[in-house]
């Protein structure tokens, strides 16, 4: 994911959690480094999850859909992003089931 930004500079929007989660992915994948999150996350626009996202991530339908990426879906629908971008099959699934499109960098 961290190419494909770079590469194709769109506009990106992400909730505030998103920088824990590439942090900790650091990790589990010795070919990332901190320096290399905190590069992305300047091409990224991140803001803090508001209330009632917390309550709508919670309404979301999908048996499978884990809570924080359901507060991810939340948010993207909150903004009315063009996409959601996730290599998450889970994640993508429940995006489909409410209609968002998705994206999977390459």
């Amino acid at each position: 994911m961290i190419a494909e930004v770079n590469r194709s500079q769109p506009d990106v929007v992400a909730a505030l959690l998103l920088e824990t989660e590439l942090r900790r992915m650091v990790h589990r994948c010795p070919q990332l480094s901190q320096d290399m999150v905190s590069s992305l996350l300047t091409k990224v626009s991140l803001y803090l999850i508001e209330p009632a996202q917390f309550t709508h991530a919670g309404l979301l339908p999908g048996q499978n859909l884990r809570p924080l990426d359901a507060l991810h879906l939340a948010a993207t629908t909150d903004l009315g992003v063009d996409a959601l971008a996730t290599y998450d099959q889970r994640l993508q699934s429940a995006a489909h089931e409410i209609g968002m499109p998705v994206v999977a960098p390459s």
